[in-house]
């Protein structure tokens, strides 16, 4: 018998769909650092979150945050301001980060 280990990310909100939950988490983790103009549920994948307000100081915060929350360590390449331009972005690197755990 073969024992499959499923990650807890996986059933977190009671949803069994990971990229909906990576990208939930993403937009609540934004909300806590940024205050948006708009919900950020109406924010696009596509959007450069510079526009949005995001800087240097709250990417490193999302970086932590993201850390923490999927219990990964970011790669030095990321750590500079903008190597993750979008939510979009955010997602592909999380979802890279936690199929290697």
């Amino acid at each position: 018998m073969q024992v499959v280990e499923i990650h807890p990310i996986a059933w977190s909100e009671g949803g069994l769909n990971l990229l909906n939950n990576i990208e939930s988490k993403i937009r609540e983790i934004l909300a806590e650092i940024i205050e948006f103009q708009i919900p950020v549920s109406q924010i696009c994948v596509y959007d450069e979150l510079k526009n949005w307000g995001v800087d240097s100081v709250s990417y490193i915060k999302m970086l932590v945050s993201l850390e923490e929350e999927f219990l990964f360590e970011t790669d030095e390449d990321f750590l500079a301001y903008n190597s993750l331009p979008n939510i979009k972005a955010i997602i592909e690197y999380v979802q890279s980060k936690i199929q290697n755990i």
